[in-house]
């Protein structure tokens, strides 16, 4: 059975999925050098793999730059998960 389909992929994370966080979360830990850059979706468009990573990276501990989903941020009004963010312009 399918977690997902095309109506609910932009839901809350299924809960069969939210062992992948913690599975996410340690696997990152374990790769990344302490000076590496991380970026990280915003969770804008909602879609589930979006926020699983989001969940995992936010338990890092470690500096972390969002990048807004395009093209959902387009067309969103400000996002409770963007709650006191700072914007900063691209490259």
């Amino acid at each position: 059975e399918w977690l997902y389909n095309p109506e609910t992929l932009m839901d809350e994370v299924h809960p069969a999925d939210a062992p992948q966080v913690e599975t996410l979360r340690a696997l990152l830990e374990e790769l990344l050098r302490p000076d590496d850059l991380l970026f990280c979706p915003l969770t804008v468009g909602g879609h589930a793999d979006h926020r699983l990573t989001r969940r995992a990276v936010d338990q890092l501990g470690r500096p972390l730059t969002y990048f807004a989903d395009f093209p959902y941020v387009q067309n969103q009004v400000p996002d409770p998960l963007t709650n006191g963010m700072q914007l900063e312009a691209g490259p």
